[in-house]
C-alpha cells in the first residue's frame, strides 16, 4: 500500500531510526515506528493489520472518526487514515492520545 505523512517529520523518521529516536525519546517508541512503517507499505489491504501480533489495529471514534491505530509501546500509537480509494495510508501522527 502507498504511505504518505502528515509532515516532514513522520517521513524523516519512517527511514532514519536515529531521528526518530530523537523524535520520541520514550523507550522504544522510534523502533516500533520505523519497523512498522514497512508493513504498512506491504500491506494490500487494512484487514491484513489484524494478524500481526501486538499491532493491536483498531478505528478510532469520536472526533477521531475516520482514522485507525497500531500500538507502537505501552500507550503510544501511530495514528493513520485511509484513503477513499483504498489504496493509500497516511500517517497522520506518533501520540499518547489516553487521558
Amino acid at each position: 500500500m502507498k504511505v504518505s505523512y502528515a509532515n516532514a517529520t513522520l517521513e524523516r523518521c519512517a527511514t532514519d531510526l536515529k531521528r526518530a529516536e530523537r523524535q520520541w525519546k520514550t523507550s522504544g517508541v522510534a523502533e516500533a515506528y520505523y519497523n512498522r512503517v514497512p508493513v504498512l507499505m506491504a500491506i494490500d489491504h487494512l484487514e491484513e493489520l489484524h494478524l500481526f501480533q501486538g499491532f493491536d489495529f483498531h478505528p478510532l471514534h469520536g472526533d477521531r472518526e475516520g482514522q485507525y491505530a497500531i500500538t507502537l509501546e505501552g500507550l503510544w500509537r501511530l495514528i493513520f487514515e485511509h484513503s477513499p480509494d483504498d489504496d493509500e495510508i497516511i500517517i497522520v501522527e506518533v501520540k499518547d492520545y489516553h487521558p
